[in-house]
């Protein structure tokens, strides 16, 4: 698969708030072969509406970037409603300068098993996180230790390019079952999250072979530890 194939292909963007979501969309653009014929953007807010309520005593920052009192159970809706909004906004825009089509929705729930529910409905799944370092951090390319596809090493390079940072390569043993990926039953498992635990990593690109070699935990896991955007291309038929 050549970088312009990525350009025709489905793109569902996650997140579990605004913040996360502007994250993943920043990613963007034709110099990084992220292009789309399709942009779906989700807003799960199980995660949001949680911290929320666990910060009713203390101050968040909105949207726009404001210090505010975090607000009352019977206002957190209207702060979820805000965040959608925004969201919905920057997908729109980013789907004009892609010249794709877009679609929005919110969902209740956990970011994680809402996106693995729908991983039938598109190609290319991103996953917002919002940045916590100032310094540019670096391109993380997971994939099998025989190497990335082509169109993950272009996707790789592409965004190394547009953001002025090195791209590394990570091994991760893909043939193991799924569902021991988080047990430690994968030698090269435990290893790649220390390494991306001690990264500064400014986007994953998880390259699966297929839908099959990733199990839910183990995006969670990765996503978690990363700390940052997560980008996970699956093989074309």
């Amino acid at each position: 698969m050549t970088e312009s194939a990525l350009q025709k292909r489905r793109i569902m963007v996650g997140a579990s708030c605004f913040t996360d979501a502007l994250s993943a969309l920043q990613l963007f653009g034709a110099q990084a072969g992220l292009s789309a014929s399709e942009i779906r953007g989700v807003l799960f807010t199980e995660d949001f509406i949680g911290r929320i309520e666990a910060s009713l005593s203390r101050r968040v920052v909105t949207s726009s970037g404001a210090l505010v009192q975090a607000p009352s159970r019977r206002r957190a809706r209207g702060v979820v409603e805000s965040e959608a909004n925004a969201f919905r906004q920057m997908l729109a825009s980013k789907a004009r300068s892609c010249a794709a089509t877009w679609s929005f929705e919110t969902c209740t729930g956990e970011l994680i098993e809402g996106v693995w529910s729908a991983q039938e409905k598109h190609d290319l799944l991103l996953l917002g996180y919002g940045t916590i370092n100032r310094r540019r951090g670096r391109i993380v390319l997971v994939a099998k230790p025989n190497g990335a596809s082509e169109a993950s090493a272009a996707l790789a390079e592409g965004l190394g390019k547009r953001l002025h940072t090195e791209v590394v390569s990570l091994p991760i043993d893909s043939e193991s079952p799924p569902e021991n990926q988080v047990r430690g039953a994968t030698p090269t498992l435990p290893a790649l999250l220390s390494q991306l635990n001690r990264m500064n990593a400014e986007v994953v690109i998880l390259d699966i072979p297929s839908p099959q070699s990733v199990s839910r935990d183990l995006l969670r896991a990765i996503y978690s530890t990363a700390r940052c955007p997560v980008l996970v291309l699956k093989s074309a038929d």
